[in-house]
Formats: structure tokens, C-alpha cells, sequence
């Protein structure tokens, strides 16, 4: 393809779980109900547009989480990626290395490798999912950035990390420092905001089961603080992204196909 971008944007979740947005701000979140992780949310209906979904799930005898699953709506089609690294293709059980519509002329590729499934459509969007961590890597094109650009837990791609936290209603929780504390009166804050994307539409999701999932409101208050004297609980020991200025990512000819 000619035009490859020169720069990238990542948004990651990782351990139990971290997230750190395109712009910078980080957070936890602990709730197990299907959300939207980053979707375009301003372009109107053409091939860039992408929606990547996320469930987490509790750890045994935790009341914190991880990601365990996940699901790309792109290009027409349902991809669906459970913690086994079962590939689902609109429902149907289907095998890595994978191409849509056709390996001679693929719009979309996913493969698994180094314990990780790629996921890269045409449009040098990338998802990478491994044990406990999920990671997405956008061009920074007029498609992705701006103001609104792209929404759901890994934020827009404006270079303002303070209000990276936004509900699907558009409400924005502001933070000039860009990183929240894990204690429950924050964690119950932040899910106020993140609670409302959640989605239903999840591939294997109960829409009628009781207790099928649990919001991060409800979790927050039970999940211990990071103190001085509680750094060794899982929830504090996990590694959390470094922090870095800019979050750009020069592009590397090796990873554009």
C-alpha cells in the first residue's frame, strides 16, 4: 500500500488490569462486564471504522481482574478471541493464520505467535492479545485523531491526557495529573464514567442470566488501596506501564505488510 503513516499511537491493559490510554492518562478498572475498549466514534460508516470490545474476569478468590477475552467488529466481520485463544470468525470456530477476504488480497490478517495472537487490517490498525494484556496501535491519520475521534476506554488521540476519561455520554472526568489512584473511592469514581460502555453485544454473553457479570461500581469499594503497608497485594504489585511524554511510535517497515 502506498502512504504507510510515519507514526502510531498505543493504548494498553495489562496484569490485573493497568490501562494507559493514546494519550497518556492511567487508571484500573476491575469490573467483568463485556465494554468497549476503542471504537472510531466520528467518521461516518467507511472501511476504518473498527469497534474492539473487552471482557475481564475475576481471578480465583480475588476481587480483582484480567482481560480474558476479546472482539474486533471490522470490515464486516466478527472476530471473536477467548483466553484459550479460540479464533471465532462471525461465530464459527476458525484457525490462525488467518485472511479476510483472501490471503492474494487481504483487508484483514491475524496470527498467532510468541504466545500472542496479531490482529492488523489494512488500515495499520494492529490488536495484540496475550495472557493479561491487550494492546492497540492506531496511524496517527486524519481517521484516528483529533478531538472525539476515537472513544471507549483507551480514550481519543487529541495530546490531552486530562480528559481521557469520557462516558458514552460524553460527560468527561477531568485529571491535569493523568494517572488515577487505585483506591475505592476513586476506582467507584472512574466506573461511573467507564460503567456506561459497557455492551451486551459480546460473543457467548448471558443477555438474561442473573449476576452474568459485575459493573466496576460495584466492585470498587471492595478492592484494598495501594498503601505503604498493602504494596504486596496483587492489585499494587502488578506492573504498570512505564510513563513516557509521547506516545507516539515511529512506524518499522518490518511490521506493515
Amino acid at each position: 500500500m502506498e502512504g504507510l503513516p510515519q507514526k502510531f499511537r498505543e493504548s494498553c491493559a495489562v496484569g490485573d488490569p493497568h490501562y494507559n490510554t493514546f494519550d497518556g492518562t492511567y487508571y484500573d478498572y476491575q469490573g467483568t462486564c463485556p465494554y468497549i475498549y476503542s471504537q472510531t466514534c466520528r467518521q461516518p460508516k467507511n472501511a476504518a471504522n473498527y469497534t474492539l470490545k473487552a471482557k475481564n474476569k475475576l481471578y480465583p478468590y480475588t476481587k480483582v481482574s484480567y482481560i480474558s477475552e476479546i472482539e474486533l467488529e471490522m470490515h464486516g466481520i466478527v472476530i471473536h478471541v477467548d483466553e484459550s485463544f479460540n479464533f471465532y470468525v462471525n461465530g464459527i470456530l476458525s484457525y490462525f493464520p488467518y485472511s479476510y477476504p483472501s490471503a492474494s488480497n487481504p483487508k484483514i490478517t491475524a496470527e498467532f505467535r510468541g504466545g500472542s495472537v496479531y490482529i492488523e487490517n489494512s488500515d495499520y490498525v494492529q490488536i495484540t492479545f496475550g495472557r493479561q494484556h491487550l494492546c492497540i496501535r492506531v496511524p496517527e491519520t486524519d481517521d484516528f485523531t483529533g478531538k472525539g475521534g476515537l472513544c471507549g476506554f483507551a480514550g481519543d488521540i487529541d495530546n490531552t491526557c486530562a480528559n481521557d476519561i469520557v462516558s458514552r455520554q460524553g460527560d468527561v472526568l477531568t485529571n491535569d495529573k493523568c494517572s488515577y489512584g487505585t483506591d475505592p473511592v476513586t476506582l467507584e469514581k472512574l466506573s461511573r464514567f467507564l460503567d456506561t460502555w459497557q455492551t451486551t453485544d459480546f460473543q457467548g454473553f448471558c443477555k438474561t442470566c442473573e449476576k452474568e457479570c459485575i459493573d466496576g461500581g460495584t466492585i470498587s469499594p471492595e478492592i484494598p488501596s495501594c498503601t505503604r503497608t498493602r504494596t504486596n497485594t496483587s492489585v499494587c504489585r502488578s506492573s504498570r506501564p512505564s510513563r513516557v511524554s509521547d506516545r507516539s511510535v515511529p512506524a518499522r517497515d518490518s511490521e506493515l505488510r
